[in-house]
């Protein structure tokens, strides 16, 4: 695992939301596991995506600068990102950012209409 600015995470919360999220998203993770069992797909990531990345991060860039920004400039640029890893450990770094992106989209998504689970 990368070195991380927060030292001790266990002692941190991110946001009052940031446990009923990561509960709906243990819960989904095991609905898949029981409908779908355990997956091992081939990754097929790496320089092929690069081009896609880059012009994601472009966007994204372009629209924080016009005040446009959005979840899904955030998300997209952060799949674009992963896809384009090729070494396992970077790519694992990468995933865990992404599901850090969806999970920060749906903590915003409840306090925004006050859902709970």
């Amino acid at each position: 695992m990368s070195e991380h600015p927060i030292k001790d995470t266990e002692t941190v919360e991110a946001t009052p939301e940031t446990p009923y999220v990561l509960g709906d998203v243990s819960e989904e993770r095991s609905l898949q596991v029981y409908r779908d069992g355990v997956l091992s797909l081939p990754d097929n990531t790496g320089v092929a995506w690069l081009a896609a990345a880059g012009e994601a991060f472009r966007i994204t860039t372009e629209r924080e600068r016009e005040g446009l920004l959005c979840w899904p400039d955030l998300v997209l640029k952060d799949v674009f990102a992963t896809l384009a890893q090729d070494d396992p450990g970077a790519l694992r770094s990468m995933l865990i950012q992404l599901a850090a992106t969806a999970t920060a989209w749906a903590e915003d998504l409840d306090r925004r209409t006050a859902h709970r689970g």
